[in-house]
């Protein structure tokens, strides 16, 4: 490494340790902590620019040789960039939160075919590997658990240890705690095929979803018997779209260098969704889907539910799942018929759609959207979410538009 190349990074970790640090940032943490407590002041706001942060900063403004360092250039500069242009409620902790290298197993001993188009943005064409019994008797054959990389996570944060941990310190930890399932199916059986088995084949489809509800829990149980999981109550992005922040769970503790801060399954927000099935009816959902993903749910402590599926008609059932905390409300659902059923029972997430944002950006249209939101909700429990950018249009001054409508909105509440 060049003595330039961690100059640069140990620049841009003081940066983003500065304002960690800062009042300001220290205040948003608080509000967070009331607002996932329900005893929120007001509607909290995010942005993540996701795969639009690849039009807003330059591969080849990056300074940085190696692959891994330019990784974690690209992550700081972003946060800085998201510190001094997006000023929405993100916090950042004065820590460095680093992956675990894992291994998930995704192809649950069958392995994972996709045929994509040429756009790396495009989409992409599912190859079932799980096409029969004798494939369901290879998947059962074999226990499912993740695989950890212990010495290259070891490697990574000892790296980064050197270079900033004095400024920011660094703690590898488990990116997420999901029972959706459904996910993960879809890459074996492919979306079609899936959708057929609701009719053609329910009994095989329910001893698939048996198998990987037995083996969820067993691997997270394991996982938490070997001391990884880790606790989200903190700054890292905690599906789908929002921060954990909360007084009811315990905060991460302090370890040593490099250390993960360590907790009980009980003590992380869980998550689950079923984007795939927003167009099943709400019983076969019922059947099929929810009653294995409580299951893994009940593993953990606070819940967060849904993504970008609808959920109008399956809100009141969402809203059963034990110490349901949060609940998605998609650019797909009706904003009034979810503030009918989630009422005070439940933290109301909402995500706009991203297309009025991205392509003829329109301030008034976006004005009226966020204050038919506010008046319909009342602005109670409620985060609104700008998030699934696949692009910006090359416009990453309408993302800071944005904010600043929907913070005159919430101000004027």
């Amino acid at each position: 490494m060049r003595s330039s190349e961690k100059e640069v990074l140990r620049q841009l970790a003081a940066t983003v340790a500065e304002h960690a640090h800062s009042q300001g940032n220290v205040d948003l943490r608080k509000l967070w902590i009331k607002h996932n407590d329900f005893q929120g002041e007001r509607p909290m706001i995010l942005l993540y620019p996701e795969n639009s942060w690849h039009e807003i900063l330059r591969e080849e403004d990056l300074l940085c040789s190696d692959p891994f360092l330019r990784s974690i250039e690209f992550d700081l500069r972003s946060r800085i960039y998201h510190i001094n242009q997006f000023h929405d409620d993100r916090v950042f902790d004065p820590v460095y939160y680093l992956p675990m290298v894992i291994d998930e197993a995704v192809g649950w001993n069958l392995g994972v075919c996709k045929r994509s188009s040429d756009n790396p943005n495009g989409a992409y064409i599912v190859e079932p590997t799980l096409k029969s019994e004798e494939d369901l008797q290879t998947m059962m054959a074999t226990p499912h658990r993740w695989r950890f990389d212990d010495t290259e996570t070891r490697r990574r944060c000892e790296t980064l240890h050197e270079l900033f941990g004095d400024l920011l310190p660094v703690r590898p930890y488990l990116p997420f705690y999901t029972g959706s399932i459904i996910f993960r199916l879809v890459d074996l059986r492919g979306l079609t095929n899936l959708m057929m088995d609701l009719i053609d084949q329910p009994d095989f489809l329910h001893r698939v979803m048996r198998f990987m509800t037995d083996e969820t829990i067993a691997n997270y149980k394991a996982i938490e018997a070997a001391g990884r999981a880790t606790s989200n109550n903190c700054e890292v992005y905690l599906p789908s779209g929002s921060h954990g922040f909360t007084n009811s769970l315990p905060r991460p503790a302090a370890t040593g260098p490099g250390g993960a801060a360590t907790c009980r399954l009980k003590d992380v927000w869980g998550f689950a969704d079923t984007q795939e099935f927003t167009d099943v009816s709400p019983e076969m959902w019922r059947e099929f889907a929810l009653p294995y993903q409580k299951e893994v749910l009940q593993l953990f402590g606070p819940i967060y539910y849904g993504c970008c599926e609808k959920l109008d008609e399956k809100f009141e059932d969402v809203l059963t799942i034990d110490n349901i905390r949060k609940i998605s409300v998609s650019p797909w659902s009706d904003p009034a018929v979810a503030a009918e059923k989630i009422g005070d029972r439940a933290i109301y997430c909402r995500k706009p759609s991203p297309s009025n944002l991205i392509y003829n950006f329109d301030r008034s249209a976006i004005r009226q959207e966020l204050q038919e939101l506010l008046r319909i909700t009342g602005g109670r429990n409620l985060e609104i979410v700008m998030k699934d950018l696949i692009t910006c249009n090359s416009h990453p001054e309408y993302l800071a538009a944005w904010i600043e409508e929907a913070r005159r909105c919430v101000d004027s509440v």
